[in-house]
């Protein structure tokens, strides 16, 4: 597909930490930048570790249709039919070997998943985790996680009610080994995708697909989970507050989002 000609590029922006303000709100100033940019001629992309059923109240709260990356770059999600018209999952065998092998090595270990617009959890894993995600999600379904792994996911989430975070994240990277892609966009829980699925291979897609490149590509972050796209981007960009590896890659760094850092950002591309 060749590139539009209007566009002068493609924002790929993370949500939560990043866009969102700390109550999970835009701001009216962002939701201006964010039609401006457009306006100007850039394609604006939400990229986000959120299942998509998360992400459809943000696109309407911000004025964007088009396509939103969730689920850490294993969902495409048309906005505008609000249907997922791409999927990259783990499947079914993988999952089930690193389920058993993370029960074996650390006691206590619980999971929940994403598929879609689906959400399953075992019955031992806390309904909400963040208090900013306590909507209620669709079709919900509460069983073992071997049960829950029967048909292909698209993350895989693993959480422990007593273990430090550091130590939980440390455990599961050493155990799935070069099986999956494991991540972390909060310090709740650890986050697992399908090998060489992650944030990079989804805007990567879907940048070729409009006909950019690269160095057409402007990523924005700040928790780990966003480093693979602040990698291959052609600018990365990092908010005042991002993890402390995320300053460390990033060209530029913003102010932080509860002060509009991304708005400045897309005001000076206009």
């Amino acid at each position: 597909m060749e590139r539009p000609r209007a566009h002068r590029g493609m924002i790929a922006c993370d949500l939560d930490g990043t866009l969102l303000r700390s109550d999970g709100t835009l701001s009216s100033r962002t939701v201006a930048s964010i039609t401006a940019v457009q306006l100007a001629g850039w394609v604006f992309t939400m990229v986000t570790g959120r299942p998509a059923r998360r992400v459809v109240h943000v696109a309407a709260d911000a004025g964007l249709s088009g396509t939103a990356l969730c689920s850490n770059g294993a969902v495409v999600f048309d906005l505008r039919s609000r249907t997922m018209v791409d999927g990259h999952p783990i499947e079914p065998a993988v999952a089930a070997t690193l389920i058993t092998d993370l029960r074996q090595a650390i006691d206590g270990v619980y999971f929940a998943f994403e598929l879609g617009l689906q959400f399953g959890r075992e019955g031992t894993y806390p309904r909400w985790i963040n208090p900013l995600h306590a909507e209620a999600p669709v079709d919900e379904r509460v069983a073992d996680a071997l049960e829950l792994v029967a048909s292909p996911v698209h993350k895989l989430i693993v959480a422990h009610p007593e273990l430090d975070f550091d130590r939980l994240l440390n455990a599961v990277t050493a155990i799935t080994g070069e099986r999956a892609e494991v991540t972390h966009s909060a310090r709740d829980f650890v986050e697992i995708s399908a090998r060489g699925i992650d944030k990079a291979s989804g805007v990567r897609l879907l940048a070729e697909r409009l006909g950019f490149e690269a160095r057409d590509v402007v990523a924005i972050g700040d928790m780990p989970n966003d480093l693979p796209m602040l990698a291959w981007a052609g600018r990365a960009v990092a908010v005042a507050n991002a993890h402390p590896d995320v300053i460390q890659v990033a060209d530029r760094i913003v102010a932080a989002n509860d002060d509009d850092g991304v708005a400045d950002l897309l005001d000076g591309l206009v």
